[in-house]
């Protein structure tokens, strides 16, 4: 028997003289005249080589055959109105997956604890995850759903097929520790920045470069003792040391009561780095990616 060809309405059809046992009930159910309810019944009759219905005194009767197919039949409508019909609404609340950001280690200090708080407030079955990657693989994993959003300073992401949205600029600041032997006070004259020690943090989010480039534009060198590839080890090492770190203005705030710590005023205006989520075009109309984005916007647009 092949079944290739076989028009899947042709199911509704056996199901509905099945359950109803008339034609013309049936054909009211399926908002079909009655002619072209019976050439589909005659159609089926040849395709499983079985009359299916017989007249009988009490009406239309299904045949062995017919009981086992509207049972099948019942089964696959099931299947087809659950994964093809009309899609449920949305709703966080009861949204049970694992859900993807990339952010650097600045993003995780400085947006995961909002995020996470939010996430499990509004949906408390999500499991959250972060992960930090080049900008191709990045794109890649946008791509193909193995990242849902990324949050960040991303100027080498730029690959097509994905949107940004943006969210909010952050300046520099300094920070040196709360004794440090030369510097007094919050500020901090130029010469003394650049006469001092410095600790760099090289992450994979190119914010430090942007903060070399600056300075090289406008002539200016420093020494950079230490290089760091993580934001982690900055209070342990600058609290105990003469070093300074030029860091976001985020994570200066969010350092700034961390005992032996001082936050100090650059010594020049300093650029402003731009922060946005990015995610895959193919992802824009998915309900749980629009949920997410909206979510980020409302934590963190514009503030």
């Amino acid at each position: 028997m092949d079944l290739s060809a076989t028009d899947v309405r042709l199911l509704f059809v056996l199901e509905a003289v099945h359950r109803l046992g008339s034609l013309t009930a049936a054909a009211t159910s399926l908002h079909l005249t009655q002619p072209a309810l019976s050439h589909a019944l005659g159609r089926m009759r040849s395709v499983f080589g079985d009359p299916l219905f017989v007249r009988t005194p009490r009406g239309m009767r299904p045949t062995p055959r017919c009981d086992a197919l509207a049972a099948s039949a019942r089964r696959v409508m099931t299947t087809i109105c659950n994964e093809l019909g009309a899609v449920s609404p949305f709703s966080p609340a009861t949204l049970e997956r694992l859900v993807t950001f990339s952010m650097s280690d600045v993003g995780e200090m400085v947006l995961l604890p909002a995020l996470l708080d939010r996430i499990r407030k509004d949906s408390p079955h999500v499991n959250l995850t972060t992960v930090t990657m080049t900008p191709g693989r990045l794109a890649e994993s946008l791509d193909d759903g193995a990242v849902d959003l990324a949050i960040g300073y991303f100027p080498d992401l730029k690959a097509t097929g994905l949107e940004r949205r943006p969210l909010f600029e952050r300046s520099y600041q300094c920070i040196c520790a709360a004794d440090h032997p030369r510097i007094r006070g919050k500020r901090l004259s130029l010469a003394r920045f650049l006469a001092e020690p410095h600790l760099v943090v090289r992450s994979e989010g190119r914010v430090d470069k942007m903060f070399e480039t600056f300075l090289r534009r406008l002539g200016h060198a420093r020494r950079i003792l230490l290089s760091v590839p993580h934001m982690f080890c900055v209070p342990a090492v600058i609290r105990r040391s003469d070093l300074i770190v030029t860091v976001p203005y985020s994570v200066a705030q969010g350092l700034a009561h961390y005992p032996g710590l001082r936050v100090l005023s650059p010594p020049l205006e300093t650029p402003r780095i731009p922060v946005t989520q990015v995610w895959s075009r193919r992802y824009t109309d998915d309900p749980v990616n629009r949920w997410l984005r909206d979510l980020v916007s409302e934590l963190f647009a514009g503030k």
